[in-house]
């Protein structure tokens, strides 16, 4: 998901799609929350105590 968001970033850059919208913005935000998500699935963060204590 980010390595898609930064080639999607480069693609609309270089093609000038859609200026208004701020493309770079918003695909740099998918970014930084598919990040986020898998720092809290990386840390186990999001599974319930009793799953995570029987692993």
């Amino acid at each position: 998901m980010i390595l898609a968001a930064l080639v999607l970033i480069a693609v609309t850059s270089w093609l000038r799609l859609v200026p208004e919208w701020h493309p770079a913005l918003w695909l740099e935000s998918v970014a930084v929350w598919a990040f986020g998500v898998a720092w809290l699935v990386k840390g186990r963060t999001l599974t319930p105590k009793d799953r995570a204590s029987a692993s």
